[in-house]
């Protein structure tokens, strides 16, 4: 990644392969950003990165291989991030999963490895990337409604979601000398892989958007709706915003 042009604001998401890590990192590339994105598939990655270059004329995009789930890989990032000499003005800790289990099912696995991608990855993630984030840097964390609306099969995935939210108050005050600040988004029901790679069937997807149909707005939501919510918080104009969860259902928790 060139360094020496003219100053432009740079964004790391995780978890950019796809849904609304993929839509977010098309979106700011067209607004003139510069790009890290991170998968946990090399040949996924790739494509991302290469697809996102064919899109843009002059993209500057680095994709480095990084599970969420595995926070060994975090000192390669850091280490790749440096070598390349690359600060950053934003951060979207956007990979996560989503695998249903009722309580009476859950065994210790399946409780960590929720645990570990949607709160321990990101929480490492931060820690690890604070001394690249620029004073005055955007943190914005994919939440999720299921913070504040209760699903069947979701405990830990609430919980999960709900545990960085948590934390993020006391990590607010510790950055404020920086002026970094840390959002989070939540979205409602987005259609995107998760839900195939949550284990639904098509049928089961279909039933799914039909229960949606009686929403407010009716349907599943699209990931490019999540677009302007995030652009706001990762952007300047939105530095008195801090510790606030913003919230793009369609008027699914009405």
């Amino acid at each position: 990644m060139d360094t020496q042009q003219a100053p432009q604001k740079t964004l790391l998401i995780t978890g950019a392969t796809s849904g609304i890590g993929y839509a977010a990192a098309s979106h700011f590339l067209k607004l003139g950003w510069q790009l890290v994105i991170t998968g946990r598939n090399q040949a996924r990655l790739d494509d991302a990165v290469s697809q996102l270059l064919a899109q843009q004329k002059g993209a500057k995009v680095l994709g480095v291989l990084a599970d969420s789930a595995d926070v060994s890989h975090l000192p390669r990032l850091m280490h790749t991030l440096e070598e390349c000499q690359i600060r950053l003005d934003a951060l979207l800790l956007n990979a996560g999963i989503f695998k249903p289990f009722d309580l009476t099912d859950m065994t210790d696995s399946m409780f960590e490895e929720t645990m570990q991608v949607n709160f321990k990855g990101p929480l490492f993630t931060l820690q690890t990337l604070l001394p690249l984030l620029n004073q005055g840097a955007s943190v914005v964390y994919t939440s999720s409604i299921a913070v504040e609306k209760g699903f069947a099969g979701a405990a830990i995935y609430s919980a999960s979601k709900g545990a960085f939210e948590a934390a993020v108050a006391a990590i607010n005050l510790e950055l404020a000398p920086r002026s970094i600040r840390i959002n989070s988004l939540r979205p409602g029901v987005t259609l995107t892989e998760i839900q195939q790679k949550a284990g639904f069937s098509q049928q089961q997807i279909d039933g799914l958007g039909d229960q949606l149909s009686a929403t407010a707005f009716g349907g599943f939501l699209q990931p490019e709706q999540m677009l302007a919510g995030l652009t706001f918080l990762l952007s300047p104009g939105s530095e008195g915003v801090i510790g606030t969860s913003l919230t793009i259902d369609g008027g699914y928790c009405l």
